[in-house]
């Protein structure tokens, strides 16, 4: 068989279509899901025993399942008991659920990396908890936690392929409606993953700005001991 990819722009309306609904999907889920993770990560790192169980039991039980069986259990199990859900709704829910505990672990190894004498330091000069750690905590945390997030986030855009098989409408599904319909297995499948790294690379470059935001500080410290 021959490689033809001019049979591209028959479909390719199909195809930035389905591109736009995994940008839509993602963005939704990563938002969600780094917002959901704050308050799993309190639960983790709470004083109590009981709430500390809560939080990683949550974490350990996202974690340690498959994300299609997740996405199963909510759009094909979630009828019996009477929560019927649109694919597209059950694709965000699941995928912020599934990266939610993701990002808790990543909160959590942040601030337990920032020193304790820093926030010592920071109440001792008369600041509140939440002025100690929104200027001294969250700045150091996110110079050391931005590259697992980018890492977590490029993850998230990859599983987001799974929720095809529940019929949403992104990227894969649209791929696999065209290869149903021409057979043409490799330029569809070469046209999907040259869309998804193109994603995932202006995802990265994000990334990569922001985490320059949050060392400028750190580079600043280092020129001044040059000095």
């Amino acid at each position: 068989m021959t490689i033809d990819f001019s049979i591209l722009l028959d479909f390719y309306p199909a195809l930035l279509h389905g591109l736009y609904n995994t940008i839509l999907i993602c963005a939704s889920s990563l938002v969600l899901g780094m917002l959901l993770g704050v308050p799993v990560c309190m639960l983790r790192m709470s004083g109590s025993s009981v709430v500390r169980f809560l939080g990683k039991s949550y974490i350990n039980v996202v974690r340690g399942t498959p994300f299609l069986v997740q996405v199963y259990l909510l759009y094909y199990v979630g009828p019996l008991y009477g929560l019927t859900l649109s694919a597209f709704v059950c694709g965000v829910i699941t995928l912020t659920i599934f990266g939610s505990a993701y990002f808790a672990e990543i909160y959590r190894s942040g601030v337990e990396s920032v020193p304790k004498g820093h926030l010592e330091a920071a109440r001792s000069l008369g600041m509140s908890r939440v002025q100690a750690f929104t200027r001294i905590t969250f700045p150091q945390m996110m110079a050391l936690i931005i590259p697992m997030l980018t890492n977590q986030l490029v993850g998230l855009v990859k599983e987001s392929a799974i929720l095809s098989t529940v019929t949403v409408h992104e990227l894969t599904f649209a791929g696999t409606r065209i290869i149903g319909e021409t057979f043409r297995y490799f330029e569809v499948y070469i046209a999907l993953a040259l869309l998804y790294w193109i994603l995932n690379t202006l995802l990265a470059a994000l990334a990569d700005k922001w985490e320059a935001h949050f060392t400028k500080y750190m580079k600043r410290n280092k020129r001044s001991e040059w000095i």
